[in-house]
This record gives C-alpha cells, sequence and structure tokens, in this order.
C-alpha cells in the first residue's frame, strides 16, 4: 500500500511506483504519434485521401458511438466491481484479526483467577496460545497473500512440540492443505485441556462465546480467500481488451479525419485513450488487493508480531548452531537466531531447499537463518580448542562484557564486572554497583568444576545484603552448567535463583552465562575473503592474508580460471603486497601490487584498507589501479561496509575469517551428524545374519531391549544437552548392535513386565510423576557435567556395571524405570531421532532401520498414533496427536544483576 499525501497535487502528480500511467502511456503515445503521421501524410499528398476514402463522414457514424458507449460501460462497471473488493478485502482483515484477538484476550482474562493457584500451567497455557495464534493469524495472511506473499514474522514457535510443527510443515509443503485449519483446531483443543485441568476458571457457557469469536474469524478469512481465488471473469476482460485495442487503432484514424493541426491531432488521440487504459488498469490493481504489488494492502502491517503477546513477555535468545560433515558440501556451518525449539528442524528445511550460500527466513518458523561455510583450506572445521582450567576466564550474559560479568582472573582475583551495568542498575542509596565487585570466601573445586564465593551488599542492593554463589561450570569451561545464586534479604528471608546452560530450555527465572572469547586487536593473523558473511569457498579468490607485517598477500589459490594475466598466464597463487604500512591508531593499512605482464591493463594496484574497529570486516577504502605510463586508471574500486544491508555490484566487501569458532560458537546443535571419520568406525560394528538372529532366545532380546532403552534415554540427554558428540555415537553404535529385528509381543511384555509389575497404563500419583520430572532435569544436568556409564543387562535379567554384577533395576537410575518415566524418556527420544534419522539417513541406512525399529516399538508401548509418520514412508498423513511439551532446545536468555 502507498502512503501519500495529498497537500500538494504536484507532488501526487509525479509520484511513479504503483501509478498507472506509465503502463497506459505505452498504448496512447504510439497512437498520437500514428495520429500525427497521418495528418503529416495528408499535407504531403497532392490528392486529398481524407474525402475520398469517406474518413471525414466516419466520425459521425452510429457504430463508433454505439462501441464507445460499450467500452465506456464496461469500464465503469469494472472499477465498480474493483472497489467493492478491494474495501471488502481490508474489511475482512481486519474483522478476522479483531475475532481473534479478542479470543485470545479472553483466554487469557479467564485465566487469571487461576494465577495464585497454578501459576507454572496458567504461563505456560497464556504462552501457548498468544503464539499459537500468532502463527495461525500469520499462516492466514500467508494464504491470502499466495505463492508471491511474504512470510509474516511471528513471535517464535515455543510451546509446539517437534512432531507439531513437522505437520504443519507436511500440510503446506507435501499434502497441500492449510495450516490455519489445523492451527485453529490445536487452539480449540489447547482451550478444551485447560478448562478441563483447572486453569480457565470459567463456566462452559461463558467460554463458547470464544469458540464462537474463533469461527467468526475463520469465516471472515475464508471470504477474504474467496476475493483472492476468484478472479475477474475472463469473457469481460477479453472484451474490454478487444474494445481497447480497436479504439487504440481506429481513433487515430478518425481524428485524423477532422483536425489538420498536428499538435490537436496529438494532444486529441492522446487524452481518450489514456484515460481509458488508465481506468482498466486502476481495476486490474484493485481487483486483487493481495499480493506484493505496490497498490495491494500491506499484509504485513497487519501481522505485528507483539500485537498478541499484550501482558505476556516474549523471551528471545540467539544461539549459534555447527553441523559436521553429514551435510557437505551443503553447509559447515550455520548461524541462526534461535527462538524456538525448533532450531535443529530449521536447519534440515533450509538444507534441504536453499544453495549453500543463503540468507532469508526458515520456512517452517520464519526465524532468519543464514548458511556459510566455515571450513579452512583444508577444508577442516575451525574449531576453538577447549579449555582446561577456569583462571584466565570470563563469562558474560547477553553478550556484553561488563554486564555482570563473571571474571576469573586468577585465584586471588575473582570479581563481578558492572562496568557496563544499565543505568537503571542502582545500589539502595542511590549509587551506582562498583565497577568490580570482588567474592569474598571465593573457592572453586576442580573436581566439581564448581565455584563458591559470596558477594556482600552495603548498602543493600535491591533490599538484598547478601549473595551466595555455587557456579558449575562444563568440562570444556564453555558456559556455565548449574548452581544457583541464593540471595538473602536484609530481613533475613533467602531468594534462590538457578544458574542452567543456555541449551537447555526453562521459562522460569534464570541465568545464562557463556564464556567470552575476546576480538582481534590487529589485522595481522587474519584472512579477509570476499563477501558479506565468511564464505570457505571464497578463501583463494583474490582474499588479503595478512600474516605479519612482512608478510601480507593475495591469494589466489581458487581463482577461476577466466582470470588471466594480459599475456594469457594465470596469476600466481601467491601475490604478495609491496611498500605495506600499517597505521594502528585508524586501523588503516596500505600496499601497492606491481604487475610486470598487466593485469586488466593495469601494471600496478594501490591498495588503501580501513577496517572496522573489531576488525570483522573491511569498512572503507580504494584500489586505484595504475597503467604502464604511471597515469592513474578509471576503473577504481571502493571497498565497502557490508554490515549496511547495501550489496553494490562495483564495491569490494571484505569479511574476515575467523581464526577459531568462539565459545558462543561451538556444537550446540540437537542434530547428530556422522562425519567420515565416525563413518569409518561404524563399518566395524558387529553385525548379526537374519538365521542367527532368529534362533535368539526371547530372554537375551529382552535384555538387548533393555540396554537400548537405557541407552536411548541417555543418549537423548545428551543430545538435547549437546555436551558430546563421540558419546552419543557410541550409544547410536550399541543401539544398532543390539538392535536386528522386530520384537514380538511376549520380548516387549517381558520387558514391561520387568521394568514395572502391572499394567503399563497404570497412572502414577502426583508425587511420582514431580520426582521424575526433577530426576529428569537432573539427568540432563549430570549429561552436561559428567560422563554416564550405562550398566549392561544380561540375559538372565541381571545388571552389571565397573562394580560387578547387580539385580535388574538397583541402581537410582532403573529405580525410577517406571511406565511414565519410561514414557517421557521415549518422548524425548523420539524428539532425539528425528533429527538423527534425517542426518544420516543418506550415510547409514542400517542405523535408519534400527531407529524404525525403535519407533515402532514407542508406538506400542504408547498405545497411541503419535509417531505414525516416523514409522516408515506413508504415503498418507499420520494422525497426529498433538502435544504442548516444553522441551526446548534454546534457553531465554534473562538480564539480571547477578
Amino acid at each position: 500500500m502507498i502512503d501519500y499525501s495529498e497537500s500538494w497535487l504536484i507532488l501526487t502528480l509525479f509520484k511513479w511506483k504503483g501509478s498507472v500511467f506509465p503502463r497506459s502511456c505505452l498504448f496512447a503515445v504510439p497512437a498520437a504519434l500514428i495520429t500525427v503521421f497521418l495528418v503529416q501524410a495528408q499535407d504531403a499528398l497532392e490528392v486529398d485521401l481524407r474525402q475520398e476514402l469517406g474518413l471525414l463522414d466516419a466520425h459521425r457514424s452510429q457504430l463508433w458511438i454505439i462501441s464507445l458507449g460499450v467500452l465506456h460501460a464496461l469500464l465503469v462497471f469494472r472499477i465498480q466491481r474493483a472497489m467493492e473488493r478491494f474495501w471488502e478485502g481490508t474489511g475482512l482483515l481486519h474483522q478476522m484479526r479483531g475475532e481473534w484477538f479478542d479470543a485470545v484476550s479472553c483466554c487469557v482474562t479467564f485465566s487469571r483467577a487461576s494465577m495464585p493457584i497454578r501459576p507454572q500451567e496458567t504461563m505456560r497455557f497464556r504462552h501457548a496460545i498468544v503464539r499459537l495464534m500468532s502463527l495461525c493469524h500469520g499462516s492466514a495472511l500467508e494464504e491470502i497473500g499466495g505463492e508471491d506473499g511474504d512470510f509474516c514474522e511471528t513471535i517464535d514457535s515455543h510451546g509446539l512440540a517437534t512432531l507439531t510443527l513437522e505437520h504443519l510443515t507436511d500440510c503446506a509443503e507435501e499434502y497441500d492443505f492449510n495450516r490455519v485449519e489445523v492451527l485453529l483446531h490445536m487452539i480449540q483443543s489447547l482451550i478444551t485441556h485447560n478448562l478441563d485441568v483447572g486453569v480457565l476458571k470459567v463456566q462452559p457457557p461463558i467460554l463458547s462465546r470464544v469458540y464462537q469469536t474463533l469461527s467468526r474469524g475463520f469465516v471472515n478469512l475464508l471470504n477474504a480467500k474467496k476475493i483472492a481465488d476468484t478472479r475477474f471473469p475472463f469473457p469481460f476482460a477479453q472484451l474490454i481488451s478487444a474494445l481497447l485495442f480497436l479504439h487504440v487503432v481506429l481513433l487515430p484514424v478518425l481524428i485524423s479525419a477532422v483536425i489538420s493541426q498536428a499538435w490537436l491531432a496529438f494532444t486529441f488521440t492522446f487524452l481518450p485513450i489514456f484515460s481509458m487504459c488508465c481506468l482498466n488498469y486502476i481495476g486490474v490493481e484493485l481487483e486483487n488487493p493481495f499480493g506484493r504489488d505496490a497498490n495491494d494492502l500491506p499484509l504485513k502491517h497487519f501481522q505485528v508480531p507483539r500485537w498478541f503477546s499484550d501482558g505476556v513477555k516474549n523471551y528471545q535468545v540467539t544461539g549459534y548452531v555447527l553441523l559436521d560433515d553429514a551435510w557437505r558440501p551443503l553447509v559447515g556451518t550455520l548461524q541462526a537466531q534461535v527462538l524456538s525449539l525448533l532450531a535443529c528442524h530449521c536447519i534440515i528445511q533450509v538444507l534441504k531447499s536453499r544453495p549453500p550460500e543463503w540468507s532469508g527466513d526458515c520456512p517452517l518458523c520464519r526465524v532468519h537463518v543464514s548458511i556459510y561455510n566455515l571450513r579452512d583450506e583444508n577444508d577442516e572445521l575451525l574449531v576453538q580448542p577447549d579449555v582446561h582450567e577456569l583462571w584466565g576466564c570470563v563469562f558474560i550474559q547477553h553478550g556484553q562484557i561488563g554486564l555482570a560479568s563473571y571474571h576469573f582472573d586468577s585465584p586471588e582475583e575473582c570479581y563481578i564486572s558492572y562496568e557496563n551495568a544499565p543505568p537503571h542498575w542502582r545500589l539502595d542509596n542511590g549509587s551506582k554497583p562498583p565497577a568490580k565487585k570482588y567474592w569474598t570466601d571465593a573457592s572453586f573445586h576442580e573436581d566439581e568444576l564448581t565455584f563458591r564465593g559470596v558477594i556482600h551488599w552495603d548498602p543493600p542492593f535491591n533490599g538484598e545484603v547478601k549473595w551466595r554463589y555455587r557456579i558449575q561450570f562444563s568440562e570444556d569451561f564453555s558456559g556455565v552448567v548449574g548452581g544457583e545464586i541464593v540471595a538473602t534479604s536484609a530481613t533475613g528471608s533467602e531468594k534462590t535463583t538457578p544458574f542452567l546452560a543456555p541449551w537447555i530450555a526453562e521459562w522460569e527465572r534464570h541465568l545464562s552465562y557463556l564464556r567470552w572469547t575476546p576480538p582481534p586487536s590487529t589485522i595481522f593473523g587474519s584472512v579477509y575473503v570476499q563477501g558479506a558473511v565468511y564464505a570457505g569457498v571464497h578463501e583463494g579468490v583474490a582474499s588479503y592474508h595478512f600474516d605479519s607485517l612482512k608478510n601480507c598477500y593475495i591469494s589466489y589459490a581458487n581463482a577461476p580460471d577466466s582470470w588471466l594475466l594480459d599475456d594469457g598466464s594465470p596469476p600466481p597463487r601467491r601475490k604478495p603486497f609491496e611498500q605495506v604500512s600499517y597505521e594502528q591508531d585508524t586501523r588503516t593499512f596500505r600496499g601497492v601490487v606491481k604487475w610486470p605482464q598487466g593485469f586488466d591493463g593495469a601494471a600496478l594496484w594501490e591498495y588503501t584498507m580501513v577496517f572496522a574497529p573489531d576488525f570483522s570486516f573491511i569498512s572503507s577504502g580504494k584500489v586505484q589501479p595504475y597503467g604502464p605510463s604511471g597515469r592513474p586508471l578509471r576503473s577504481a574500486q571502493y571497498f565497502g561496509d557490508p554490515m549496511t544491508g547495501l550489496m553494490l555490484s562495483a564495491v569490494l566487501y571484505y569479511t574476515r575469517k575467523p581464526s577459531v569458532l568462539s565459545a558462543n560458537e561451538k556444537v550446540r546443535a540437537t542434530i547428530l551428524a556422522l562425519d567420515d571419520s565416525e563413518a569409518g568406525q561404524e563399518d566395524a560394528v558387529e553385525t548379526v545374519e537374519p538365521e542367527q538372529q532368529e534362533q535368539r532366545e526371547p530372554a537375551s532380546a529382552s535384555a538387548e531391549m533393555n540396554n537400548c532403552l537405557l541407552m536411548l534415554l541417555h543418549s537423548s540427554a545428551d543430545l538435547m544437552a549437546g555436551i558430546s558428540k563421540q558419546r552419543c555415537l557410541m550409544d547410536i553404535m550399541e543401539i544398532r548392535k543390539a538392535m536386528h529385528g522386530t520384537l514380538s509381543e511376549s520380548w516387549l511384555q517381558e520387558t514391561l513386565d520387568k521394568a514395572a509389575p502391572g499394567s503399563p497404563d497404570e497412572p502414577a500419583n502426583v508425587k511420582d510423576v514431580e520426582e521424575e520430572e526433577s530426576q529428569s532435569g537432573s539427568m540432563v544436568q549430570e549429561a552436561a557435567g559428567t560422563e554416564v556409564v550405562l550398566p549392561q543387562v544380561t540375559a538372565q535379567g541381571e545388571t552389571s556395571s565397573d562394580g560387578g554384577a547387580a539385580p535388574m533395576f538397583e541402581e537410582p537410575f532403573e529405580e525410577k524405570l517406571q511406565p511414565t518415566t519410561l514414557l517421557q524418556g521415549m518422548d524425548q527420544a523420539v524428539m532425539a531421532l528425528t533429527g538423527i534419522r534425517q542426518a544420516i539417513a543418506m550415510q547409514a541406512t542400517d542405523v535408519d532401520r534400527s531407529i524404525d525399529g525403535f519407533l515402532a516399538l514407542a508406538k506400542k508401548l504408547r498405545k497411541t498414533d503419535q509417531v505414525d509418520d516416523l514409522v516408515a514412508d506413508e504415503a498418507e498423513p499420520a494422525d497426529v496427536e498433538f502435544t504442548f511439551g516444553w522441551d526446548c532446545s534454546a534457553i531465554p536468555s534473562f538480564e539480571a544483576s547477578g
């Protein structure tokens, strides 16, 4: 939609964006010129052809008048219908938005009474429904906009299970089914479920109003789609086009018959044709108000992500995900703004449909994603070496140092930095917190990787006088994975705030810290390649290498074959800079490159490069070529800032190649990828022939199944925590070894009987569920910091560990392997295996079949169809049971002074 002002008529007259004037002139101007030609030709001829051909009487023909009347009537009819469709379309969009907003507002209001009683469930319901409605409204606008429409931004996809979002993707891409109907069904199911559990404290007749508003909004959507899907009738459009064409052809002949002045003939021919063409094109522009044309309704304006989230805080976090060789040559590194648990699924969707170098919105959740390669010239991943001690490390939140960052310079020098604290962070007396606040009673236990210390506040900080810290670090000291802060107020009350690893999702108040990697302070030791983002394929394509002040050169190791010197030879692999100088204060590099053979007619290139303050790219500068005579050539090129987003073809854009990945960019993916070396290990796994498989005893198969379940539970925890890729790989290999075929019902029943005697569908009480949830959280934390040793189950039903034989399920972990815990663990394993299947499907079909076996078993244990779409490849869509789980793979950041 064009925003314009009518205050000055002349400004509106010369506004060309969205105007119908240019297209109308394409018909009116040639017709007017033909009229002028006919008038001039009549004056030049000796015989008056106008009178002999009867042209002087043609303008009085009734046929001509009737044809003009029909054309005018048709144009008026089209304009009227177009305006009606345009205003009806914008009205329907506003009505749809109002109905759905009212439904969400009522649900949030009806849940206020349950907030004191069920605060966690209420907040989860609110977060889920606003995100579902945001996704539903955005999907509705996308469907109205058609294939040419833009992606509409949504809040995020928190609260949606992996299977649910996969099904939504399949609806649009595979089954050509509208996502809006599915999302509305999910919203109604969510409302009904929370009414049953007591989150919505309202009587059912009153709640029925919410269903009515949802239904009315959907009806408005269908009416809007009626406008988008129904074109102006073709017979009318064809007749209007034919009459306009005849008018353009015949009007110059008639005008030239009655007007002998050339300029008058031009004017009276141009104006009628121009006006009628304008009216026709205006009708064409307004008939379909939805799309990407300049005069279409601004659908993005209707989808403001936060208008659904009134009163509900929107958490966001930026994460970095690294994929390995399984996706080569598609991608080496994916950098994404992770807003939901679907980071891994977004990666898969992008890799399926996008080229290696791509930046845009994920087709699933519309998160902005950039893909680029991050490998050295030997095709090796650039990974920062692990840190093996705490001292010398700095841990930050929100990517900013000095924002309550933790500094561990030495055992005697440990403090919190408030150097860049926000202005509203004040002590109770109104003063700023000190730039360095030192811990007292500081100690670090190397075996537990745990730091303890105390911070005293005098005057108090937010009414608190003492903070007791327990900070647990990961094995490579890349981040804080556990611990808590216990704050004591002046009255003696205590409040606890936990630390959680940034790759674990939790909606409760918490702190997340990652190790800080300082940026470079010079250009030396860096490589700069062409492009707005670093890509490994660009290295060696006129890339700049600054090894030292005496060793700076341009690399042409991977230059295209079309790059040739003037004598026909290729450029050298290394072309050194000469007369080099570097000014540290202004970050300016100067040097020259000489070409005795000539390169595009130049004998010398003179370089001036100015680098960004963080040395991540070349921000400005110039390359001035000189000819053999020493005179400067006109083909000078300038360096541009790639961060502006304006990419010009004549400008050079260079980005620094990271020497290593920072701690924030290390592997945090829930996808497991098998690289070449690990695939070689996989080939050595022991296999069992089918004949031997049939001869196995049920007890042995049952024991293997128990081992398989335990390994899958641990593997899913490892995958969600993103800790040990090699460990997860070994677990998968063990699963492959253990699972060779389909398990019989007798083996399945034996497994269930041993895990928990009685009915597997027997519900657990609330206390058991809470204990199981608590243990599930501790399992993830354990996976983050220690190496888990799995017990092996023998054919006689006993478990063995490093400590020797023991009765089955006597270890603490196995003691809790009740049906509820088993099913929760299998849900986690299904989520993990979904990503594993897609990451290894092209390389390890045996492992893929093993995953099929486990998913088939999971279906039997759950007695639902929740995993139907994961078992084999079916032609029909699966009957998916939508879940609203909160097992996310990205943690929301929480700004806290501690």
